[in-house]
């Protein structure tokens, strides 16, 4: 099969062989058998990736739109009742002085990993008669070399396979899935997000909307943004579910987690539970 792999977000420790122990064999290995092509999104202020003449195609872009477009509404600004605790939106709401540029920080902090996904996107949809199907993945995602994980990862191409090729068996286990995701990891995900497969249903729905219009939709249904009288909104992890249907995608939770990490001490998305 011809496959693209996304591979979008920050870069963070891609280029660190220190925290980052041969990012490129995980891919080589887990997809192995297929024909592959990468096409990457990061944002500007992040590294650019060691080997990007690898990339079939590769980007940078600011992200000022996401904060421009979230601060026009403050209804879709993200918050999390966790912030009462934390001192730096305690200060600001006392002082009234950085309260915006959290705002800005914090929706970019949000929303930032699907906007970088639908960069990638919008190259396969220009694209996509070179492709059969596509895979998502993050910078920081590498695979195990124990028993464990070999079973896992063994089990994941097979099941791969078999929804790609449309086996009997497959269909009747598991009928329909536009995306084949691996089950959740975490309470706060509806779905694992750090790699999943998925078909040109995404791809082909993309002329229909833009990014904005499916991430107001996916957050209209929350409550509406009063000063201190908030409530938990979903963000970052919690979206992606969300996000796909809206092109139209069903969702398929099959694949065994095969995903490791190499955790970013201090990350800002963690700071602020979002």
């Amino acid at each position: 099969m011809k496959i693209g792999i996304s591979i979008s977000g920050q870069t963070r420790d891609f280029n660190d062989k220190g925290r980052y122990s041969k990012p490129w064999d995980s891919l080589y290995e887990l997809f192995e058998g297929h024909d592959i092509s990468f096409v990457g999104h990061t944002w500007d202020y992040c590294q650019t990736p060691n080997h990007v003449e690898r990339f079939r195609h590769f980007e940078k872009t600011t992200d000022n739109d996401i904060s421009e477009w979230a601060m026009e509404d403050l209804s879709r600004v993200p918050y999390k009742t966790s912030w009462n605790k934390n001192p730096d939106w305690i200060n600001a709401l006392e002082s009234d002085n950085g309260i915006i540029e959290i705002m800005k920080k914090n929706s970019i902090g949000a929303y930032a990993q699907t906007r970088s996904f639908d960069y990638t996107l919008r190259y396969f949809q220009e694209n996509q008669n070179n492709f059969d199907y596509f895979i998502r993945w993050r910078w920081d995602n590498r695979i195990g070399n124990g028993d464990y994980d070999s079973i896992n990862q063994q089990t994941f191409k097979r099941h791969l396979n078999n929804w790609m090729n449309k086996t009997d068996d497959f269909k009747n286990s598991y009928p329909g899935g536009d995306v084949l995701a691996m089950t959740p990891s975490s309470s706060r995900r509806s779905m694992q997000d750090t790699c999943f497969a998925f078909n040109k249903t995404i791809v082909k729905n993309l002329t229909q909307y833009s990014y904005f219009n499916n991430l107001l939709t996916a957050i209209r249904q929350r409550k509406p943004f009063e000063p201190f009288n908030l409530t938990n909104t979903i963000t970052a992890h919690e979206l992606w579910y969300e996000y796909l249907t809206l092109y139209s995608a069903s969702i398929t939770s099959v694949l065994p987690n095969v995903i490791l990490h190499n955790h970013t001490l201090y990350k800002e998305n963690k700071l602020w539970d979002l």
